[in-house]
């Protein structure tokens, strides 16, 4: 039963003794009085003790959030100064890697100019190559009409040669043999 109840159920069934002139005996009333000062006196301790207990634990509790939220700054600075290193270490790697794939970009570029330098030389030859091919075929072309040129003069030639020397010889043995016969 709670204690204020306790008083009141105290009060209300108290039975003060009465004086023989009217009114009301005075040790009665004080001790009625004590009692109920006592009462109240159990009450205040009993609420002091329990306003004690409940302020304990309260600043265990506070000491305990306290403890927390000093654990919790120490996490947050030591993660703030971990993020602030990861940001660091971040924008280092990012320029290391702008710096590899600007190293990347200038071989590729480098490599293609040469590639290109080299696919040019290659057209440059393989253009002079179909010129001299042309040119081949041109000149096999006129040397086949020289050579043809040439062969037929050469049987003209070799016809009116043949009748030359076989006239020559003839004539040779025709005036030898006239020779001869007027000498016989």
């Amino acid at each position: 039963m709670d204690r204020l109840q306790e008083v009141n159920e105290y009060i209300n069934d108290m039975k003060i003794k009465k004086t023989f002139f009217g009114g009301y005996d005075r040790e009665d009333v004080y001790k009625k009085i004590s009692a109920i000062v006592e009462l109240f006196q159990k009450y205040t301790e009993e609420q002091q003790a329990k306003e004690k207990e409940l302020i304990e634990g309260y600043e265990k509790r506070l000491q305990a959030s306290d403890m927390l939220n000093t654990e919790l700054n120490k996490k947050l600075g030591s993660l703030a100064a971990e993020k602030k290193n990861v940001i660091e270490e971040k924008e280092k790697m990012r320029e290391v890697y702008k710096d590899y794939c600007a190293n990347i970009l200038q071989q590729y570029s480098d490599s293609l100019r040469a590639l290109s330098a080299e696919f040019t030389q290659i057209l440059d030859d393989v253009t002079n190559l179909q010129k001299d091919i042309r040119d081949v075929d041109v000149f096999e072309k006129i040397g086949a009409e020289i050579e043809a040129e040439q062969i037929s003069e050469l049987a003209d030639d070799e016809t009116s040669c043949c009748e030359a020397l076989c006239n020559e010889i003839l004539g040779k043995k025709v005036s030898e043999e006239s020779g001869h016969n007027e000498e016989n």
